[in-house]
């Protein structure tokens, strides 16, 4: 289907996150016609999807009352599939997965979300299956050097801050992490009835803004990594999924370093990542990911 022509006969999809526009640009790979919801609504995006909302907030954040009135309104176009949630929705997920007057969402249960986006229920599941991880604390800090403070639903490295002797935080608020050693990595998966498909591996980028030391810049890859490591990470995104039932994509962030690896964080919606998978091969994904 080209882009920018909508078919009378395809079904819809709505796209949401803070950027719309990989969503969009895949689920028109798989044919579909695309509402796009974000808050930029770039060219880029509206070739994809000629019908775009804005759900703008405060700077760079969702409004929820546009976003929600926006989403009934896609529920009332033809043949609507549903909506698939990208970054930045996080701290409304729950609300999305209840509230009436809504397409279907297509993605994870909040159940299975909070099963991964809660950080003690999280890190108390990586060490009950003997997964690794950097140190966490669920309360302050008498020392809070070589320290990090992370918000459980933010994204994009917003929600990490470094931290010194001065500075602290509410553990309500969030979890306290160590600094750990290694290359920031990722991997995108498929989750389906208990079980994991691993789609590639993938370098993660960042920089550093005043406090924020790991601001998400972008991602390289497909990367490849030795087989006993792949083999390994494999095994533990098994294992994870087997335990929350995870489904559709989702992706794992880990440090790795050497032949070691360390988890980070689940994200429990499609990733960013999906593009590098889906240009480097094409003839793999000839209806894109969404599909």
């Amino acid at each position: 289907m080209t882009p920018g022509i909508r078919s009378s006969q395809a079904p819809y999809i709505a796209a949401i996150g803070l950027s719309a526009r990989m969503l969009a640009q895949s689920a028109r790979r798989a044919g579909l016609n695309v509402a796009a919801l974000d808050i930029f609504g770039d060219r880029d995006t509206r070739q994809y999807a000629p019908l775009w909302f804005d759900i703008g907030g405060e700077g760079l954040s969702i409004d929820p009352k546009l976003l929600f009135d926006a989403l009934e309104r896609t529920a009332r176009l033809p043949r609507m599939l549903g909506f698939v949630a990208g970054t930045g929705l996080e701290p409304l997920m729950r609300e999305l997965c209840s509230a009436p007057r809504l397409p279907r969402f297509i993605g994870n249960s909040a159940e299975a979300t909070a099963a991964v986006r809660e950080p003690q229920r999280f890190f108390a599941l990586l060490d009950r299956l003997g997964i690794a991880h950097p140190e966490v604390s669920f309360t302050p800090l008498s020392d809070t050097s070589g320290w990090l403070f992370k918000r459980a639903d933010g994204c994009g490295g917003t929600h990490i801050e470094a931290l010194d002797s001065k500075t602290n935080h509410d553990a309500g608020e969030g979890y306290f992490q160590r600094l750990a050693a290694g290359h920031s990595m990722s991997a995108l998966f498929i989750g389906a009835r208990g079980k994991a498909s691993v789609i590639g591996f993938a370098e993660q980028l960042s920089m550093a803004a005043g406090s924020r030391p790991f601001l998400h810049t972008g991602s390289t890859g497909p990367a490849d990594l030795p087989p006993q490591v792949m083999a390994d990470i494999t095994a533990a995104i098994d294992a994870i999924v087997a335990n929350t039932e995870l489904v559709g994509l989702n992706s794992i962030d880990f440090l790795l370093d050497g032949d070691t690896f360390e988890v980070l964080e689940i994200n429990a919606r499609p990733s960013s990542t999906m593009t590098l998978y889906e240009t480097a091969s094409p003839e793999a994904w000839p209806r894109g990911l969404i599909a």
